[in-house]
């Protein structure tokens, strides 16, 4: 397993999508939300969701780690990427409904749903990207 996280990591500082950020103890790269770090004395990869909220960004989960091992990293970014939309999605859905029952915030509901509209067209582009990809490499 530790082969195929370091096969990742090298996918993701090939990937033209992928920044690159360095520093004196780590390289880095980010894509779609995701940050895959290698620490330059432990030689030690992480993966964090970038996307999750809070002070700090959260190492990805079991289930998202088996989606890198699988898929790669581009696709693995793809494929998570459009699960963090809908998560989003949801979380959106739920406060359009609180400002609907809640008659003093209308002028707020336009901006939630100028987010879900931006949302739902960058959940498209990466669905149809990853599409692609998949015809690709069948």
């Amino acid at each position: 397993m530790g082969n195929l996280l370091v096969d990742i990591y090298q996918q993701a500082r090939a990937d033209n999508y992928s920044i690159n950020l360095d520093d004196a103890h780590c390289t880095s790269s980010i894509s779609y939300g995701f940050k895959i770090v290698k620490a330059i004395e432990s030689e030690e990869i992480v993966i964090f969701n970038m996307t999750l909220g809070g002070d700090h960004y959260q190492v990805i989960d079991s289930h998202e780690h088996d989606i890198f091992l699988k898929k790669g990293w581009k696709l693995g970014c793809y494929t998570l990427y459009l699960r963090n939309c809908l998560r989003k999605l949801k979380e959106l859905e739920r406060k359009i409904a609180d400002t609907i029952a809640d008659k003093t915030k209308l002028k707020f509901l336009k901006v939630l749903k100028e987010e879900r509209k931006n949302i739902l067209h960058n959940y498209n582009k990466i669905k149809i990207k990853l599409n692609d990809n998949k015809k690709i490499s069948i």
